[in-house]
C-alpha cells in the first residue's frame, strides 16, 4: 500500500461504533497495490461493504482501478457529513491481466471517513458462559473467569513457564496468578471431563488452529448438557493476514474428519505458507510444528458447516454474529 494522509478513526452511528480511515481532504488517497488478488475483490463485487461519509462538509470521492500507474477505470461519490453512502467499485468491462491497483482518493474541501465494519460486542459471548465450563487456549488472558455463577477451567497447549520462554521477549506478560490453578495443559480434543457435564465451551482465536474441525465439534457435543453450547470467537480470513487463502470447504473438511486425524499435516503447512506469499517456509515450519491457521473461515463457509453438524445431529441449532469486513465474528452452537 501507498496511502498518504491517512489515519485510524471511528465515527459512533445509529448505536454503533463504525471503524475505518480518515482521508485527508485534497491530498489524501488509499492505495492497495494488487488488489484484485486479494480474496475480497477476486469475485469483482459491486460493493466490499465500505461506506464513506464527509466529516467536516462535503466531499468527493473517487474510486479508480490502476494499472501501470494508468487509469483503467472510475468512479466519482459525492457525500456530506449527514449521508453514508457505499462505495461502489468502478470495475472495467474488459479482463484485466495483470492484477489491479485500487485507489480511494479525497477531493476536499472535507476529509472523509471511510467506514470498513462496526464493532461487534464480545459481552454478549461472556454473559452464556455460566455454570460449569472450560475456555480453550486462552494464554495468560482468560475472558472468562471464575464467579459465584461461572465455575471455569482452561486448557492450554503449553505451560505458563513455556509461554514465558516462547513470548516474554514480544510482549509484556501480565498473568493472574491467583488463576494459575485453573490451567491444565492438554489439547482441545481430549478436555478431561466425564460426557454431559459441561455448559459451556469458550474459545477466542482457537478454533482455526484446529485440524478436523468436524472431528473436535463431536467430541465437544458430548461432553455438553442438553442445552450446553459452544461459544466461540473466530477470525474472519478476509478481514486478516489470510487474505490471499482460499476459504475451507466442506468437502476439504469432511475429508480430514474421515481420516480422524487431529494432527497437522505438511499440506496444512504449504496452505498457509503460500497464503502468506512465503511458500518456501512450508517444511521449516512444519518441522518446527508452529502454531498456525490450519482453516480459513468467513461467515459464509463457517455457516455451511454449522449447518452439516446441525443436520448429523451434533447440535439443535446455531448463531453467527457478524460484521463484514470485521477481524473476526462470534459463533453459538446450542446442544
Amino acid at each position: 500500500a501507498q496511502s498518504r494522509h491517512v489515519g485510524k478513526f471511528r465515527v459512533e452511528r445509529n448505536g454503533l461504533t463504525w471503524r475505518g480511515v480518515r482521508v485527508g481532504s485534497d491530498r489524501g488517497r488509499i492505495y492497495l497495490e494488487n488488489a484484485t488478488d486479494c480474496q475480497p475483490f477476486r469475485s469483482r463485487p459491486g460493493s466490499v461493504g465500505w461506506f464513506a461519509q464527509g466529516l467536516e462538509g462535503d466531499a468527493e470521492v473517487v474510486v479508480r482501478f490502476v494499472s501501470d500507474s494508468k487509469t483503467v477505470s472510475k468512479r466519482r461519490l459525492n457525500v456530506t457529513n449527514e449521508s453514508f453512502e457505499p462505495i461502489v467499485l468502478p470495475w472495467p468491462l474488459e479482463p484485466f491481466t495483470p492484477p489491479l491497483d485500487l485507489e480511494i482518493s479525497c477531493n476536499g474541501p472535507s476529509p472523509v471517513f471511510i467506514a470498513s465494519h462496526f464493532d461487534l460486542d464480545r459481552k454478549v459471548l461472556f454473559s452464556r458462559c455460566k455454570g460449569k465450563g472450560v475456555e480453550l487456549g486462552p494464554g495468560p488472558n482468560p475472558h472468562i473467569r471464575p464467579s459465584a455463577e461461572t465455575e471455569v477451567f482452561y486448557v492450554e497447549q503449553k505451560s505458563a513457564d513455556e509461554w514465558v520462554n516462547l513470548y516474554g521477549e514480544h510482549y509484556q506478560m501480565d498473568f493472574d496468578e491467583a488463576l494459575a490453578p485453573f490451567y491444565i495443559v492438554g489439547e482441545a480434543h481430549q478436555i478431561p471431563v466425564p460426557p454431559e457435564s459441561l455448559d459451556f465451551i469458550y474459545s477466542s482465536h482457537v478454533f482455526e488452529h484446529l485440524v478436523n474441525p468436524i472431528g473436535h465439534l463431536e467430541i465437544w457435543s458430548h461432553l455438553l448438557r442438553k442445552r450446553g453450547e459452544v461459544v466461540m470467537v473466530v477470525p474472519d480470513y478476509i478481514g486478516s493476514k489470510d487474505y490471499l487463502a482460499d476459504a475451507s470447504t466442506l468437502e476439504g473438511i469432511l475429508a480430514e474428519y474421515r481420516k480422524g486425524s487431529f494432527a497437522p499435516s505438511l499440506d496444512h503447512y504449504r496452505k498457509y505458507a503460500k497464503a502468506r506469499s512465503a511458500p518456501e517456509k512450508a517444511q521449516s515450519l512444519y518441522d518446527s510444528k508452529s502454531s498456525i491457521h490450519m482453516h480459513y473461515y468467513s461467515n459464509d463457509n463457517m455457516r455451511t458447516l454449522l449447518q452439516h453438524a446441525v443436520e448429523i445431529g451434533l447440535f439443535e441449532k446455531f448463531t453467527i454474529i457478524h460484521s463484514k469486513n470485521a477481524k473476526d465474528f462470534h459463533v453459538i452452537l446450542s446442544r
